[in-house]
């Protein structure tokens, strides 16, 4: 036992604690049928490499039957495979061969929205008193537009007027990427479901996409023009998403043994603490982007110092306490590359590079999140 661990007495060490997460985003890890797409026999293929590298823990991005409007994020069918991956009986080995040699699989839970393709969107549009409407959030317009001023991430309002109805429905991403109404039991209810179906297959734990967005603010009122320039804050601010959370814990993580990590998107160090102090029994830890993003400001690329990156793992590390634990990572499917990111991809430092920021990662309080490739260095593709 550690020091970290001291803070509750006779408390047994979570294995997560211990292991080392290795990203694999499907998509672009191994093809092996030829159509020029990663798939799940890919990820099967390559496990012997991924138990020598010493990992754990496979996280696998979005795997589930998609439109792919945002790259798999768009879900369409929670409990089917997404036909370009494989099929369920590939997701069935990949698993197994994980289980074989002593490795876990978390997966990507993505339940702020579904696809617009999804059967409960497909039946909420269709009337206003139909029994999926309160699935999603409906809303009259105002002044000949949209209900609010809210502004979606991928651009342009957040609402997105549907003809059948009359009505705009909400959207925080894309607008085939309609947002579930958390204050909806019956769709709490279906998630701890879904959560069920993948955990009673072997599954360890989940990611969890964008989670602090679950919680709406009351009444939905407009964003003032200061909030506007960095709307998440607002978005991650609902006052219920703690109260979803430790739902989620009782009615379904508190029977399994699981990880669970949560974006922290729009959350302070502080607020995100919250979310993994293990005294809420919320999420296990939190992925803080303070450091993979200390050099962005908006939409314009700053520098960054390593006085200021330093000063940035200490303040991690103070905020998660002794009832904390952080995540440490600094690439992922979001961001850049970590040795084009953080050190140097001219071809005579990319391996040095690589080797430094991979101790870094593996040397500090935390459990580390290694993206797939940057265990090889793999750099940037340079897009022109």
């Amino acid at each position: 036992m550690s020091l970290d661990d001291e803070a509750t007495p006779g408390a047994t060490r979570p294995w997560w604690k211990d292991a080392v997460v290795y990203q694999v985003y499907p998509r672009s890890f191994l093809d092996t049928n030829g159509d020029g797409i990663g798939d799940l026999p890919g990820v099967t293929a390559r496990l012997d490499y991924l138990q020598d590298l010493g990992v754990d823990v496979v996280w696998l991005s979005p795997h589930f039957d998609s439109p792919n409007a945002d790259n798999g994020y768009d879900i369409r069918d929670y409990r089917q495979v997404m036909a370009d991956f494989g099929t369920m009986a590939d997701f069935d080995a990949m698993l197994a061969g994980m289980t074989a040699r002593g490795m876990r699989l978390i997966i990507d839970l993505v339940v702020n929205h579904s696809s617009d393709e999804h059967a409960w969107f497909v039946e909420s549009r269709k009337s206003q008193d139909n029994p999926y409407r309160d699935y999603y959030i409906w809303r009259d317009g105002k002044d000949g537009g949209p209900p609010n001023n809210y502004h979606a991430f991928f651009g342009g309002p957040a609402w997105t007027l549907d003809p059948a109805t009359g009505q705009y429905y909400l959207h925080y991403f894309a607008a085939k990427q309609p947002d579930l109404n958390w204050e909806n039991p019956k769709v709490r209810d279906e998630v701890h479901h879904l959560m069920r179906f993948w955990l009673d297959k072997g599954v360890s734990g989940f990611r969890m996409d964008v989670i602090p967005f679950i919680s709406k603010q009351p009444g939905l009122p407009d964003l003032t023009p200061q909030e506007r320039r960095a709307p998440q804050f607002v978005y991650a601010a609902g006052p219920k998403l703690h109260d979803y959370l430790s739902e989620m814990r009782h009615e379904v993580l508190a029977h399994y043994d699981t990880l669970t990590v949560g974006e922290a998107f729009g959350l302070t160090p502080d607020a995100a603490q919250h979310m993994m102090d293990s005294r809420r029994s919320e999420l296990d830890l939190v992925f803080n982007f303070d450091i993979v993003r200390m050099d962005i400001d908006g939409w314009r690329k700053t520098s960054w110092t390593l006085p200021r990156l330093k000063a940035l793992y200490s303040q991690q590390d103070s905020a998660a306490g002794p009832f904390g634990w952080n995540t440490v990572f600094l690439s992922n499917h979001d961001n850049p590359r970590a040795v084009s990111h953080f050190g140097d991809d001219d071809p005579e430092w990319v391996e040095r590079s690589a080797k430094v920021l991979n101790t870094l990662i593996l040397t500090q309080r935390g459990t580390p999140f290694l993206y797939q490739g940057d265990e090889l260095g793999m750099t940037n593709y340079p897009f022109q």
